[in-house]
């Protein structure tokens, strides 16, 4: 490709695409103990919730890890998720609940990267394996420290260039894409979805699914540039999902092949 390419914007349409979801209800936090959720599905309509780590023979291997990261020292919690049946309009799914206190590493202030690698999940429509390793940045009273850093070592990652916290609509949501070697990855297609919903983690229920009528305004297509860096504008608030597709150093998982997406979640402020 001889000819430098800016961000290039493509609206999606109808086919909308999976995400591995981390959900809080708020980002910027004084609390003692933060509550995070976990699901995958199709952000946008919210529907179907998918099996976690569904393999081909139709076993369910479920998360592989989560750990957080904050001044650079990372706390595994995989043992403290807790499996919990989600309700929607369309049915009862799967997710998995964390709750981080100061025995699991949730203590001090500033910036947590919460990641999760969940295992690879068969798509047969596709007969390819989809895996995501997710990222949400929570901030703990006020204090920035580590949101402009690589925390998923190791793995694809998708590394914010503008605060997430204070991302608001018509805001710039700008950030880069790195391989799991620390590469960034040019002309990468990045997928954008809202979570068009409302979530009620006390009573484990997904309601009011359809916000948003138009998906223009709700999803949306971009690629990187030469640099590996993309920027998006969102229009609404809510939780925004940036899958970066097939940044991931594997291709191949029990010889069939594999997509491995970094996906970076962002809490778009009111």
């Amino acid at each position: 490709m001889k000819n430098a390419i800016c961000v290039l914007f493509l609206f999606v349409s109808i086919v909308h695409a999976h995400f591995q979801v981390i959900y809080t209800p708020q980002t910027q936090t004084s609390d003692k103990t933060l509550a995070i959720i976990f699901f995958f599905t199709h952000p946008f309509t919210v529907e179907p919730l998918l099996r976690t780590g569904l393999q081909e023979d139709g076993k369910e291997l479920g998360m592989k890890d989560v750990f957080i990261v904050h001044r650079e020292k990372t706390s595994h919690c995989t043992d403290l998720l807790k499996p919990a049946a989600i309700s929607t309009p369309h049915g009862s799914g799967e997710a998995q609940k964390l709750v981080l206190d100061q025995a699991s590493g949730y203590k001090s202030a500033g910036d947590y990267a919460v990641i999760v690698v969940p295992y690879p999940y068969w798509e047969v429509s596709e007969k390819t394996y989809i895996q995501q390793i997710a990222k949400l940045f929570v901030n703990k009273g006020g204090f920035s420290t580590n949101w402009s850093h690589r925390c998923a070592k190791g793995f694809a990652e998708i590394v914010p260039l503008v605060k997430p916290g204070e991302v608001v609509p018509g805001g710039l949501v700008r950030a880069v894409v790195f391989d799991a070697a620390g590469n960034v990855v040019p002309y990468c297609t990045v997928e954008i979805e809202i979570v068009n919903a409302e979530i009620d983690m006390a009573a484990n229920r997904i309601a009011e699914i359809g916000k948003i009528a138009g998906e223009k305004y709700g999803t949306a297509t971009v690629l990187t540039d030469a640099k590996g860096v993309f920027e998006y504008i969102p229009q609404t608030p809510g939780f925004w999902g940036f899958a970066a597709i097939g940044a991931g150093n594997a291709k191949t998982w029990k010889g069939k092949p594999l997509e491995q997406d970094p996906v970076l979640w962002i809490q778009v402020a009111k």
